[in-house]
């Protein structure tokens, strides 16, 4: 009977400490990944979650420079909540009112810290800007019966069919999307 007791209390020991982690899995936080400027958005935060959030828990505020922000929040692609600063309402009878703000006037709070709290988890860190994006087409040059890339021309610019530009060696490329070659600048070939 000793022994039989014995082995109910480790059967019971083992089927708690599986249940355990179970549980601890169950709980729900959120973490902040980043803050970025981002044109024509204004001021967005990402969120990683653990747990499900409904879709009317993820609300919040954020605190920038002495000013509260409410935050507009929702589940993105990848799973990830993502929050937008929404901006101050204008009084139409006085626009230039300070606290009157656009989400592209949220500009001016780059490199400023942001505290606040969604879904009644606190978070705070500093706003950064996105990086322009960066788009470095090929430059093709004629060889032979075919072309071969030679280097590429990086720009915060996307180009379009027609643009020039001048090369380190003194030569002139245009951009064409449609080339023989595909999309990129192409070297003009100039006669002897």
């Amino acid at each position: 009977m000793k022994k039989g007791l014995q082995q109910i209390l480790l059967t019971i020991a083992i089927i708690l400490a599986t249940v355990s982690p179970a549980y601890a899995a169950g709980e729900r936080s959120l973490s902040l990944l980043s803050i970025y400027f981002i044109q024509g958005k204004g001021v967005v935060f990402t969120f990683t979650e653990q747990g499900r959030f409904k879709a009317s828990e993820l609300s919040g505020y954020t605190w920038i420079d002495g000013q509260k922000f409410l935050l507009s929040c929702r589940y993105n692609a990848h799973g990830d909540v993502k929050c937008t600063a929404q901006p101050l309402s204008c009084n139409d009878n006085n626009p230039g009112d300070e606290k009157c703000t656009t989400p592209q006037s949220l500009f001016r709070y780059v490199g400023q810290l942001a505290t606040g709290s969604v879904a009644g988890f606190p978070f705070s860190g500093i706003i950064r800007d996105l990086p322009n994006p960066r788009y470095c087409p090929k430059v093709w040059e004629k060889s032979g019966n075919g072309w071969v890339a030679t280097t590429g021309l990086c720009n915060t610019r996307q180009p379009v069919n027609g643009d020039w530009i001048l090369l380190d060696d003194g030569s002139l490329a245009y951009y064409n999307e449609n080339g023989p070659a595909g999309p990129g600048f192409y070297k003009e070939v100039v006669a002897p």
